[in-house]
């Protein structure tokens, strides 16, 4: 995995952010709070520990998109050291044809990937354009080694934030996946990358 600093204030509190795939940290960008917050993504990758945590009073978790399996995956190795876990417009089972993605789109994604088609998929994502060109090859295999990883439903979020308009994890397949577990989603009008509703921190962790 791979880490970034958003906000390193000396608060005592941190959020750990799995981000989505291939959108970096431009989606959270905007939101403000009293917490220091911490970006991880690039999947290929878990076994990684994220020893900043051990320097915090309390720590968040807000997972977004593949970063909710690849939290969950985190934590089996890790464990769960969160306060509170928060999943947006994600699920446990990131390649299902009904409880997430359907796999070959997944794989068709990553073999057709190129620059123009990301744009695209950033576009349809509802997140920010990217800065500068992407390392293509990475992102084509961090697609493929989700489509290897085994479902595992262990992990719990005690919210979950689902947009009704959002054009890559279908909803009624999120729909889905979360009735297996005792956590019903906030419903919510937006695209895949609903975070400019938002201000703060805090309300995302409502």
């Amino acid at each position: 995995m791979r880490s970034l600093w958003l906000q390193r204030e000396g608060h005592d509190a941190l959020i750990v952010v799995f981000g989505g795939w291939a959108l970096g940290p431009a989606p959270f960008a905007h939101l403000q709070g009293a917490q220091d917050v911490l970006f991880m993504d690039d999947y290929r990758r878990l076994e990684n520990s994220i020893e900043e945590i051990k320097a915090y009073y309390r720590c968040y978790l807000v997972a977004f998109s593949f970063g909710v399996a690849a939290a969950a995956r985190w934590m089996r190795l890790h464990g769960d050291v969160f306060h509170r876990k928060v999943a947006v417009n994600g699920t446990l089972y990131p390649t299902d044809a009904r409880r997430g993605i359907p796999a070959a789109r997944v794989r068709a994604t990553a073999r057709r990937l190129s620059q123009d088609n990301l744009a695209r998929f950033v576009e349809h994502c509802g997140a920010p354009p990217l800065q500068m060109p992407a390392d293509i090859e990475r992102l084509r295999e961090e697609l493929l080694g989700v489509c290897a990883w085994p479902f595992d439903a262990s992990a719990s979020f005690e919210t979950v934030w689902l947009s009704l308009d959002d054009r890559i994890f279908p909803p009624a397949n999120m729909e889905r996946a979360w009735q297996e577990s005792a956590v019903t989603p906030i419903r919510i009008q937006g695209p895949h990358a609903p975070f400019s509703r938002w201000t703060a921190w805090e309300e995302l962790l409502a």
